[in-house]
C-alpha cells in the first residue's frame, strides 16, 4: 500500500542472443541503456529515494544462441541504503566482487522493497 515498483522488460537484447548477432545485441543493449535507464536516471528528482535495478532475467550468448542459468549481473542504484556502496564502475568483473549477491529470485525482491 506505500510502495510503488515498475518493471519494464525488453526482449530485444534477448532474441539477438538467440538469434546469434553480436552487433545487434550490442546495439540493442547501449539503445536500452540511451532510451530507458538514462532518461529514467534524468527524471528522478534528487530529494527521492529509490531503488533502480538493470539487470536480466537470464543470460543468452550469442556464442550459445540460448538461455543459461548463469548468474546475471545487476546493476543498482540506490539512494535508500549505503550498505552496498562501492563505488566500482559497472562491469562484470565487478560485479564478481561486490558484495551484493543474492542467492535466489525471492531474496533478490526482498532486498528490492526493504526499506533498509
Amino acid at each position: 500500500d506505500h510502495k510503488d515498483m515498475v518493471l519494464v522488460h525488453v526482449e530485444a537484447p534477448d532474441e539477438t542472443g538467440h538469434q546469434g548477432d553480436l552487433k545487434n545485441k550490442m546495439r540493442a543493449i547501449e539503445e536500452f541503456d540511451q532510451n530507458i535507464v538514462q532518461p529514467i536516471l534524468d527524471g528522478i528528482p534528487k530529494e527521492m529515494d529509490c531503488r533502480i535495478v538493470v539487470c536480466m532475467d537470464h543470460l543468452t550468448p550469442v556464442s550459445l544462441r540460448t538461455h543459461t542459468s548463469d548468474a546475471v549481473p545487476v546493476a543498482v542504484y540506490d539512494t535508500v541504503s549505503k550498505k552496498n556502496e562501492t563505488g566500482l564502475t559497472y562491469t562484470e568483473k565487478n560485479g564478481q566482487s561486490a558484495e551484493l549477491k543474492f542467492k535466489n529470485g525471492e531474496d533478490f525482491f526482498k532486498y528490492i522493497i526493504s526499506e533498509e
